[in-house]
C-alpha cells in the first residue's frame, strides 16, 4: 500500500479518535444506507469539515487521481435489494432530504415540475439540473419523476446517477440494483453500478459490472475507464495503460488522462503510440535537411549557413507566438460571447476538448523519451560523459602552461591544449548530430500525420486555427532545439580551423542553403450538421446543436438558478434528440441516434461538448423509443482538487 494513503488511513483513524463516540454509530448509519437525524447530519458536516481542514494543514502530499475514501467500518455488505413497494418509499425519503437542502428555490422548482406535461419531464429537467452542477435539485426532479413512473428505466437510472454524483453512494446502489432488476444488461446502468461499488470500496463488484458492461454492449469505453483506474490503483500499470488508452480514444476524461500519465514506465524499453493512432499522409509538408557532415572541415563549412537559419527560426517562432495568442484571445472572446444565461436557457460552446487531450497526447508521444531525435540525444548524453573526464583533465593542464607561457612568449602548447578542447567538445556533439537531424525530420512528418486525423474533427473556424498554429509552434520549436546544436557545432569546427599553432589553416568553402520550411494548415471540414444546426425537443427541456455550440432551453417555470453543489465526480449527461437520418459525408450513420454528451467536471464546469451516436454515448441496450427526446446521466470517477490535464511545454518557452 503506498506510503500516503497508510498517512490518509491513519489520519482518518486520528480525526474518528478525536470525535465524540457518537461518531462511529452515525459513519455506521450512513453506511447501511439508514436515515439520519437532524443532529446526526450536522455532526456528520462538522466532522467531514474537521477532517479536510486537518488534511489540509498537514499538508498532505496530492494525487493527480482521487481514489475513494472508504470509512473504516465492517467490510463491505450488499445492502438490501428493493422492491416495487421500498423504491416509492426511498423515494419520498430522497424527495423530502433533497428538498430541504434545495432550501429556498423549492416552490420555484416545484411550480416547473407541476407545470410539466409528462411524468418524465422531471427526470430530464433533473438532467438539466447537473448540467447546471446543482446535484440537490437534479435528485429531488428526478426522485419526482420516479415517484410518477416508477418503471420507467432511464428515470430509474438518472436518480441513481445523480445520487452518485450527491455523494449518497449506498441509496444510489440500491437504486442502480433495482433498476438492473427491472431491466438487465443494460451496458449504461452496469456501468453506473460499477462507479456506485468502486466509491463503496467494492472493486472487486465494481470490476464484474465494468466487465458485464463490455459483454453485453462492447462499443462502450466507459467501462475501461473504471477498469484502468481501478488496475492504477493496484499498481498493476501495465494493464492500466492497456485499458485507459482503449477509455481515452473515445472520450475526455481528465481523471483518466492523469491516471495514464501516473502509469507511464519511467524508462520505457519501446516507443508507444498515441492514443489517437491513426495516420494520414500528410499534404503540402516539407521539413527541411538540416546539414550533416563527417568531417570536422565539412561541419565548418556550414556555420554560415546554420547561423542564419537559426535567426531564421527566431524570427518565425517569435511571429507564430504572437499569431497563437492573438488567435487565442479571440476564441476566449468567442466563448464569453456563448457562455451567457438567459431566462430559461443556457448556451454552452463546444471547446472540441477531447480533441484537445489527443493532440496533446500525440505532442507527449511523438517528441517524448522514445522519439527517434531524444533517443539520439540521450545517446550523446551518455557517451558525453567519458568526454567530460577527458575536458577535465586538459583544464587542469592549460592553467599551468598559460601562466608559463606569458613568462615565455611561447604560446604552441597553450594553442595545442585549446584546439584539443575545441576537438572533444565537437565530438561531444558531432558524433550523433547526424542521427538528431534525420530523427526531427522523421519526428515531425510522423506528429503532422497523426495531428491531421485529429485537427479535420475541430470544425470550429478559430479552434482549428487556433490548433493548427499551435501545432507549428510544437513542431517548429522542436526543429529549433536540434538546429541549434548543428549551429553551435558549425561554428565549433568553424573556430576550430582558425586557431593557427604550427601552421596556417587551410581556406574552407562555404557550404549552401536550409530550404525554407512549409508546414501547412488543416482547415476544417464543412459543419456536418448544417448552416442552421438541428433543433429537438427534451421533454420540458429543448435543444438547439450546432458544431459550435448546444443551448439548452427550458418550459415555463423551468429554473436555472438553482444553488450550485460542489462537484465531486466526473459525470457525462447526455441527451439524444433522435435524429435518423445522415449529415455530412457519412460522418453520422443513418443507424444513429444523434445526440450530445456533455463531460462535467471539476467546479461543475463542462469539460467537453461532443455530438455522438446513442452506442458512443452508453445508452447501448436502450429501445430508440425509450433514448430519443431524453436524457441520460453516467456516473464517473472521484475528481481531486488536483486532477487536471495540461497543454505540452514549448520547448523554446522553457
Amino acid at each position: 500500500m503506498p506510503r500516503y494513503l497508510i498517512f490518509c488511513l491513519l489520519l482518518c483513524s486520528l480525526a474518528l479518535q478525536a470525535q465524540d463516540n457518537n461518531m462511529t454509530d452515525i459513519l455506521q448509519k450512513r453506511y447501511a444506507g439508514e436515515e439520519l437525524t437532524e443532529s446526526e447530519k450536522t455532526l456528520l458536516k462538522q466532522w467531514e469539515a474537521d477532517l479536510e481542514r486537518t488534511t489540509r494543514e498537514m499538508n498532505l502530499p496530492k494525487t493527480s487521481v482521487k481514489k475513494p475514501v472508504i470509512t473504516p467500518t465492517a467490510p463491505f455488505k450488499e445492502p438490501p435489494l428493493l422492491t416495487e413497494a421500498t423504491f416509492l418509499k426511498l423515494c419520498k425519503s430522497v424527495l423530502k432530504t433533497y428538498g430541504d437542502e434545495v432550501g429556498a428555490s423549492l416552490p420555484l422548482l416545484e411550480h416547473a415540475l407541476t407545470s410539466a406535461e409528462k411524468e418524465t419531464d422531471g427526470a430530464d429537467m433533473g438532467a438539466g439540473m447537473m448540467i447546471q452542477g446543482a446535484a440537490s435539485a437534479s435528485v429531488y426532479c428526478i426522485a419526482w419523476s420516479a415517484l410518477k413512473n416508477p418503471k420507467d428505466i432511464l428515470t430509474i437510472n438518472n436518480l441513481g446517477a445523480a445520487l452518485l454524483q450527491a455523494g449518497d453512494h449506498t441509496k444510489a446502489l440500491q437504486v442502480l440494483l433495482y433498476a438492473e432488476k427491472l431491466r438487465p444488461d443494460i451496458g449504461l446502468i452496469l456501468v453506473n453500478l460499477g462507479w456506485a461499488y468502486r466509491e463503496l470500496g467494492s472493486n472487486e463488484h465494481a470490476t464484474l459490472q465494468f466487465k458485464k458492461a463490455l459483454l453485453v454492449a462492447d462499443e462502450m469505453t466507459s467501462p475501461y475507464l473504471g477498469l484502468g483506474l481501478i488496475a492504477e490503483e493496484e499498481e498493476n500499470y501495465a494493464q492500466a495503460r492497456i485499458y485507459l488508452r482503449k477509455a481515452l480514444k473515445d472520450q475526455q476524461s481528465e481523471v483518466g488522462m492523469a491516471a495514464y500519465k501516473q502509469s507511464k514506465p519511467k524508462n520505457p524499453s519501446s516507443s508507444e503510440k498515441p492514443l489517437s493512432d491513426q495516420k494520414s499522409t500528410p499534404e503540402g509538408l516539407t521539413v527541411p535537411d538540416l546539414p550533416t557532415s563527417e568531417s570536422m572541415e565539412g561541419m565548418a563549412a556550414y556555420a554560415e549557413v546554420m547561423t542564419s537559419h537559426k535567426a531564421s527560426l527566431e524570427m518565425n517562432l517569435t511571429a507564430l507566438g504572437k499569431q497563437y495568442m492573438r488567435e487565442l484571445r479571440q476564441v476566449n472572446k468567442r466563448e464569453e460571447e456563448f457562455s451567457r444565461k438567459g431566462e430559461g436557457y443556457v448556451v454552452i460552446p463546444r471547446d472540441f476538448a477531447r480533441e484537445k487531450m489527443l493532440l496533446d497526447d500525440i505532442a507527449d508521444q511523438v517528441f517524448g523519451e522514445n522519439s527517434r531525435f531524444k533517443k539520439a540525444l540521450n545517446k550523446a548524453d551518455t557517451h558525453n560523459e567519458r568526454l567530460k573526464k577527458e575536458s577535465e583533465t586538459i583544464m587542469k593542464r592549460l592553467i599551468p602552461e598559460t601562466e608559463k607561457a606569458y613568462k615565455t612568449g611561447d604560446f604552441s602548447k597553450v594553442c595545442m591544449l585549446n584546439k584539443q578542447l575545441l576537438d572533444i567538445s565537437y565530438e561531444m556533439g558531432g558524433k550523433y548530430y547526424p542521427e538528431m537531424a534525420r530523427g526531427i525530420k522523421e519526428d515531425i512528418q510522423d506528429y503532422y500525420a497523426y495531428t491531421d486525423p485529429v485537427l479535420a474533427r475541430i470544425y470550429q473556424p478559430e479552434y482549428n486555427q487556433l490548433y493548427n498554429t499551435q501545432r507549428e509552434l510544437i513542431a517548429l520549436s522542436h526543429h529549433q532545439i536540434v538546429a541549434n546544436f548543428g549551429a553551435w557545432l558549425a561554428q565549433t569546427a568553424a573556430q576550430y580551423s582558425k586557431i593557427e599553432c604550427n601552421k596556417a589553416p587551410e581556406s574552407i568553402s562555404q557550404g549552401g542553403s536550409v530550404e525554407d520550411e512549409s508546414l501547412p494548415d488543416k482547415r476544417s471540414a464543412p459543419c456536418p450538421l448544417g448552416p442552421d444546426g438541428i433543433k429537438g425537443g427534451m421533454g420540458a427541456l429543448s435543444l438547439e446543436l450546432s458544431c459550435t455550440h448546444v443551448k439548452i432551453s427550458g418550459g415555463e417555470g423551468f429554473l436555472w438558478s438553482v444553488n450550485r453543489d460542489f462537484v465531486t465526480k466526473e459525470t457525462k449527461v447526455w441527451g439524444g434528440i433522435g435524429a435518423r437520418t445522415q449529415f455530412g459525408k457519412g460522418m453520422l450513420s443513418g443507424e444513429a441516434s444523434l445526440g450530445v454528451e456533455m463531460t462535467i467536471g471539476k467546479g461543475n464546469a463542462i469539460k467537453d461538448v461532443a455530438f455522438t451516436s446513442s452506442v458512443k454515448a452508453g445508452v447501448g441496450g436502450l429501445l430508440e423509443s425509450e433514448i430519443s427526446g431524453r436524457f441520460a446521466i453516467e456516473g464517473g470517477p472521484s475528481i481531486d482538487s488536483s486532477a487536471g490535464f495540461t497543454q505540452p511545454s514549448l520547448p523554446f518557452m522553457e
